[in-house]
């Protein structure tokens, strides 16, 4: 079946209920839009919580522990890329 959407003057578009059902996606939710060769895929957006317990690891981080974790990466990683400057 097809389906027809106005462009707004703001470039925006109202997905049919129909497509909106079959996404399963609700006010607030995010689509991403693909191109695959000459067509676009309309795809409900992943987020990163969607990839929660994907990556198997041995430490159980808190969130703080996670934060601190990352910031101490970031500065190591910076610190190296400027003492090859």
């Amino acid at each position: 079946m097809s389906y027809i959407a106005s462009i707004t003057e703001k470039g925006q578009i109202t997905l049919p209920a129909e497509i909106r059902r079959l996404l399963r996606v609700k006010p607030g939710d995010q689509v991403s839009f693909n191109k695959k060769g000459q067509q676009v895929v309309i795809e409900p957006a992943k987020s990163f919580l969607n990839h929660k317990g994907s990556v198997k690891t041995t430490k159980i981080y808190t969130d703080k522990g996670a934060d601190q974790a990352v910031s101490g990466h970031i500065k190591k990683t910076y610190a190296q890329k400027n003492s090859r400057s």
